[in-house]
């Protein structure tokens, strides 16, 4: 009897072992990464929220100078996290958020100094009516990544950093 020779090249491929042990050390990698990924995604909203907020602070009274009158920045529906309106008299001028978006979806923005009915003010020289604070604070933060936004009589906009709880 006479043996053929053959010329098969081996079966390449993963075995279902190596496959599961490849996937173990993916699923650790990830649940190691995701306490880190929460934090940064917390950090990432609060200077978000500082960012517009600054940013719509100065353009209120960059505004009340321009147009040598009072330019008010309240909250939309009495809540701060919900957003904000930036008003000349009853004109709204700018708004950011609203109820059906409101603007600190993991994060609260609150102020003991300024509301509906005590209004961020700038008059016509650009100075505050009213001094105060608005204070931003997100869950999950790392750091110093808490901010307080005040409001001095000049109308200069101070940002401190507070640290995260």
């Amino acid at each position: 009897m006479k043996y053929h020779k053959t010329n098969m090249a081996p079966i390449r491929g993963v075995t279902l072992v190596e496959l599961m042990v490849v996937l173990i050390i993916i699923g650790i990698a990830v649940s190691a990464a995701m306490p880190s990924m929460r934090a940064s995604i917390a950090n990432s909203q609060a200077d978000r929220l500082k960012s517009e907020l600054q940013l719509d602070l100065g353009f209120a009274r960059s505004q009340s100078i321009t147009l040598s009158d009072s330019i008010s920045v309240q909250p939309i529906s009495g809540s701060w996290d919900t957003g904000w309106r930036i008003l000349r008299g009853t004109t709204e001028l700018r708004n950011r958020g609203g109820t059906d978006n409101p603007i600190a979806e993991s994060g609260t923005i609150t102020s003991a100094d300024f509301s509906t009915a005590t209004p961020v003010t700038f008059d016509r020289q650009g100075r505050a009516t009213t001094t105060g604070s608005i204070r931003i604070l997100v869950s999950d933060c790392t750091g110093s990544r808490d901010y307080s936004l005040s409001i001095n009589q000049i109308g200069q906009i101070v940002i401190a950093e507070v640290k995260c709880p």
